[in-house]
């Protein structure tokens, strides 16, 4: 009887240590897939951000264009009554 709860007690033990070396593998594994994910986060905002002013610089340059455009029209219409 003791003899068989010794040798429950090495092979539950024996089980025990390979959960902790599994257990002990996948938490170094996501430990780097989180890196890896934040590294891959951080690039996408600096991307996100670049072309949020890409944009912004779009905009800015449509209305100064059109603005532009806006008043040669004007210009010409005044010329034209001028003349």
């Amino acid at each position: 009887m003791l003899k068989d709860l010794q040798e429950k007690k090495a092979l539950l033990k024996k089980d025990a240590e390979a959960s902790k070396l599994e257990r002990n593998q996948l938490n170094s594994e996501a430990s780097q897939f989180a890196t890896k994910r934040d590294e891959l986060n951080t690039k996408t905002r600096t991307l996100i951000d670049q072309a949020q002013q890409y944009n912004t610089s779009a905009t800015n340059t449509t209305y100064s264009f059109q603005r532009t455009k806006r008043d040669a029209k004007s210009s010409t219409k005044k010329l034209i009554t001028c003349s």
